[in-house]
């Protein structure tokens, strides 16, 4: 059995921290403060797009139950947006 540690700074020392909303638990760190739960490292469900117009990361501004929408890292300087369909 592997020991639970924070993906930012990898120490061991965590506190319990309530649940997700799929009822997961999720952890806090006593060293850094990150939120997370074991065994995920953040955005591995939806990879983000980059900017066609400046090649700048994206980044999520809204969700709902059918799409996540994205804006460009430079907003406001670059105003482009992707929206994608969640898989359901």
């Amino acid at each position: 059995m592997s020991a639970i540690q924070c993906p930012r700074c990898g120490s061991e020392a965590y506190n319990s921290y309530g649940h997700t909303k799929n009822g997961k638990q999720r952890y806090i760190c006593l060293v850094c403060n990150r939120q997370f739960v074991n065994g995920e490292n953040g955005n591995h469900h939806f990879p983000r797009p980059t900017c066609s117009r400046c090649g700048k990361s994206m980044h999520v501004y809204m969700r709902d139950q059918n799409s996540i929408r994205y804006r460009c890292s430079q907003y406001p300087d670059c105003r482009e947006y992707k929206k994608l369909a969640t898989e359901s």
